[in-house]
């Protein structure tokens, strides 16, 4: 449920954590302005054979009135920042999610079927979209994404609608962190999934390419990163973008970046493999500052993380004196960190908490674990 409050002459509309709601919790205050809601969220509509703005606008053909693509949309608006995602389950209501750990508001004017579904995904096809071999596809000239759900047939049973957001330096990045980063300092960007690890990317690739300024590069696998289109948005003037098309690895774009291009930053969002995990080691090697993203909840599960084990320093067993064993309960061996850690600091975006010593938080991690 959602209530309104006064914030310097401005009506706010913040939400109440209670349990599911529905659309009739909407009270009319918060349903005011739908032309300011479309211009602020999507941009202006583009009208082409009859479809209005893309996915978006595909909508309005999926709600039975015009009225419930309205609140829709309108709702998002209230407070765009803290949406994360809007659901179409086969047989379901709409569903929107949401940052902060508010319930989840229910559409229930509407149960989506099949073609509901089949609907949305031909108009992004008709917009010259692709799904690409991860599920996903882009909506032209934003920074949403749309990711399908199947079967076991490979037939589509949902799409999740990631909202997009493209915030202002200020808002992403706290001054600690921008004197970090200009001091030429890799950063591993940590979070659960939707805290904002690629918006908080985002606005550090801004920040490297338009402040410092370096040579900016940024590696985008999925167009969530920097759009989806030809020229890429939300990454300020002056970085490039360097996507991975079909055939190609994460892996294999960097070290394409290496090769044809000169960076002096480099920007890659969702590092997942073992393989890409040893090429960022390779990008540090050749004298690249790094700025990358993964999914944790603490820096603890990244350094425990057998995949990105390596980038945190790795780990190997030491062998200790009989007295310092007694003093530890027994144990001969300890574990201690390897080489040096491949990222300078890591930064929790979700607490906005900057790690300033990577081998200092490994060591005095595995000192305790060791006690």
């Amino acid at each position: 449920m959602y209530a309104t409050r006064a914030v310097n002459g401005v009506r706010v509309a913040t939400r109440v954590n209670t349990s599911q709601r529905t659309m009739s919790d909407i009270t009319p205050a918060e349903s005011s302005s739908l032309k300011q809601t479309i211009a602020k969220l999507f941009g202006q509509p583009i009208v082409s054979d009859g479809w209005v703005g893309g996915f978006p606008g595909a909508l309005r053909q999926v709600f039975p009135s015009n009225k419930d693509h309205a609140n829709l949309l309108e709702l998002i608006s209230l407070d765009d920042s803290d949406v994360v995602d809007i659901c179409f389950d086969l047989g379901r209501h709409v569903t929107v999610h949401f940052r902060d750990g508010a319930p989840p508001l229910a559409m229930n004017s509407l149960v989506v079927d099949t073609g509901h579904l089949l609907g949305l995904v031909e108009t992004l096809r008709r917009n010259e979209d692709v799904l690409t071999a991860t599920g996903r596809m882009g909506i032209e000239g934003t920074l949403h994404r749309v990711s399908v759900l199947n079967d076991f047939e490979g037939h589509i049973t949902g799409l999740t609608w990631r909202v997009g957001r493209e915030v202002s330096l200020h808002d992403s990045l706290t001054d600690e962190l921008k004197g970090f980063l200009a001091m030429g300092k890799s950063v591993l960007f940590f979070g659960h999934p939707g805290a904002g690890k690629t918006t908080t990317l985002r606005g550090a690739a801004t920040y490297m390419a338009d402040c410092v300024p370096r040579r900016t590069v940024v590696v985008d696998a999925t167009g969530e990163l920097a759009g989806w289109g030809a020229q890429p948005i939300g990454i300020g003037t002056n970085t490039r973008r360097m996507c991975v098309s079909p055939g190609k690895s994460h892996g294999d774009v960097m070290l394409e970046v290496i090769r044809n291009h000169t960076p002096q930053v480099m920007v890659v969002d969702e590092l997942m493999t073992r393989g890409e995990a040893g090429l960022v080691q390779t990008c540090r090697a050749r004298g690249i500052q790094l700025l990358a993203t993964v999914h944790a909840g603490g820096l603890a599960d990244v350094v425990e993380n057998p995949v990105f084990a390596e980038l945190m320093g790795g780990s190997q067993s030491a062998a200790v004196s009989d007295t310092v064993a007694m003093r530890k309960g027994g144990a001969k061996f300890t574990r201690a960190r390897k080489h040096p850690a491949v990222f300078d600091g890591a930064y929790d975006v979700q607490t906005k908490t900057l790690f300033t010593n990577m081998d200092d938080f490994v060591d005095k991690y595995y000192e305790y674990q060791n006690v």
